[in-house]
């Protein structure tokens, strides 16, 4: 991939897609705070509108791990693998995808788009061997639940009352699994070695 291209992409999904997409879901939650007509049940926990904010803190998170820790040790556009920008490509508009079908309550296809973020962070993060372990056991975990809630629906006829319990509860263990990696296993085993990769990556002849 020509350096030039990095160049563009990085302004494009960091400067565009990840404020546009959160801006959009903001907007949307405060719409729905603003012209809540009694539906709307903040008290109960398997709510719809909770379903939404799971999602946006699951931005909220991945996009700090990008402005915080990968985009500061790999600070230049040039040294980022092509996978670097498919990964985030993928998790921003799986998120944002993923979001807008819930709100709509189409729950089958939205958990389904957000099941591709585990294998795009799959896909970048085990450029560093010492991710590999952890992002297996997540997309094998979230793809495994994804399909039980699948044939749950298909299969055995899952009650749609059942249905944000499942997402809920699906939404909550990945966004604290991830959030675990974010702020605990990065940066006590992983951020040593990312530094060192984008060392050597910056020094290459």
């Amino acid at each position: 991939m020509r350096n030039s291209l990095k160049i563009k992409l990085e302004e494009i999904t960091y400067g565009l897609f990840y404020p546009a997409f959160f801006g959009n879901m903001i907007y949307d939650l405060i719409n729905m705070i603003l012209n809540n007509n009694g539906d709307l049940k903040f008290s109960l926990l398997y709510s719809h509108f909770t379903i939404l904010i799971l999602i946006v803190l699951f931005v909220v998170i991945d996009y700090s791990h990008l402005k915080a820790d990968m985009n500061r040790i790999f600070h230049s556009a040039e040294i980022k693998s092509p996978a670097y920008f498919i990964c985030d490509i993928i998790t921003s508009f799986s998120l944002f995808i993923s979001f807008v079908l819930f709100k709509e309550s189409s729950y089958t296809i939205g958990i389904i788009f957000f099941g591709f973020i585990p294998w795009a962070l799959f896909y970048y993060k085990k450029e560093n061997a010492n991710n590999l372990k952890y992002f297996d056991y997540y997309k094998k975990i979230s793809t495994t639940v994804i399909i039980i809630f699948i044939g749950s629906y298909f299969i055995f006829g899952l009650r749609s009352e059942y249905y944000r319990v499942f997402i809920v509860s699906y939404l909550t263990l990945s966004l604290i699994f991830y959030g675990i990696y974010i702020f605990y296993v990065y940066p006590k085993f992983i951020r040593k070695s990312d530094e060192e990769n984008a060392f050597k990556l910056l020094h290459k002849e």
